[in-house]
Parts: structure tokens; sequence; C-alpha cells
């Protein structure tokens, strides 16, 4: 029983010690590992909230850029009227709105980096 169990102990170490991989595929495997990590439901929300924040004081000319401020206008002035009002919640509608608008926006946040927008 203790010659199999020194074997397989044996076998498995001597298999890992000899199948090298470049150093070019172990960061590879790490870029993979680093972007599924980073895809979540939280890292976007925070994504979302650094460029609406770091673009409100920029004055970019593309389209996509414009139809973004236009979507995060119409969500800001949703959620001040909400709070002016001292509503404690906002209406079915106002919801559906928020999440459409937030979807639309999602592709642009993904794509975009948030750094490169001044602090």
């Amino acid at each position: 029983m203790k010659t199999i169990l020194t074997l397989l102990t044996a076998t498995v170490l001597l298999t890992g010690c000899f199948s090298e991989q470049s150093d070019d595929a172990l960061l590879e495997q790490d870029r993979k590992n680093l972007e599924k990590s980073l895809d979540g439901y939280k890292v976007l929300f925070y994504k979302f909230g650094k460029i609406c924040l770091r673009s409100s004081v920029v004055q970019d000319s593309s389209a996509e850029f414009q139809e973004f401020q236009a979507k995060f206008r119409a969500v800001s002035e949703l959620i001040m009227k909400s709070a002016s009002q001292n509503e404690k919640s906002m209406s079915v509608m106002d919801y559906i709105k928020l999440y459409r608008d937030y979807k639309s926006m999602k592709s642009f946040i993904v794509r975009t980096d948030e750094d490169q927008y001044p602090v």
C-alpha cells in the first residue's frame, strides 16, 4: 500500500515539474483570470459612478459620449426630482426608466476606460 502511494505521489510530482509553460502563456492565463474576476455587477456600477463623476466636466464632442451624457442627465434629474419631493419611493415606471437607461449606457461603460477623464 505504501509503495502504491509513494509511486502515485512521485508520478504526480514529476509530471507537474516537467510541464513547463512559457512566461507568455502564464501571463495570458493570468490576464484571462483577471478579466473574469473583474467582470461583475459591483465593478460595473463602480465604473459607472466614476465615469459619471469624472465626465461631468468634460466637453467631449463624440456622438456616443453626448448620448451617454444626455441619458445620465435624465437619470440624475429623475432621482433629484423624487428626492426633492420627499417621496419615500419612486413609482414602478420610474424604476423601469432608470433600469432601461442604465442598460443602454452599459455598453459605453464597459468599453470606456474611466481613467481617461480628468480627476
